[in-house]
């Protein structure tokens, strides 16, 4: 049981992992039609879409970081919650075994509480320093 939820959690960790480091931002190369682009946008968006910005590039890749990390926090609490709640039902009337479940179930509340709040600050936080 425990190799198939490492097994899964190394995937899903993956995965996003995977997307997180090739998010849809571009790595733009400065040449000359970004260059005439850059001069001629008249917009933030189409400055931000031509890559003009790099400061902007830059903190969007360590935002998507960031949110990526919290949220594998967040899918690890929801398997315990998961795994908790089968070792609730399964502990049968054991009172040992109904402490370790009910105590799962609490840690993973929690962890999902922080994840939660830790993506809530971050991306405050990111969006008010690079605003």
């Amino acid at each position: 049981m425990k190799k198939v939820i490492l097994g899964i959690l190394v995937l899903v960790f993956g995965v996003v992992a995977c997307g997180a480091v090739m998010a849809p931002e571009a790595a733009y190369a400065e040449n000359e039609f970004t260059k005439k682009g850059c001069e001629l946008a008249t917009t933030e968006e189409q400055k931000a879409a031509l890559g003009c910005d790099q400061e902007a590039q830059a903190s969007s890749t360590a935002k998507n970081l960031i949110n990526a990390a919290i949220s594998i926090l967040g899918i690890v609490a929801v398997a315990i919650l998961i795994v908790a709640g089968q070792r609730y039902i399964v502990a049968r009337g054991d009172a040992n075994l109904l402490t370790q479940a009910r105590n799962m179930i609490i840690a993973g509340v929690v962890g999902l509480i922080v994840a939660i709040l830790a993506f809530a600050i971050v991306n405050f936080i990111l969006g008010s320093v690079f605003q």
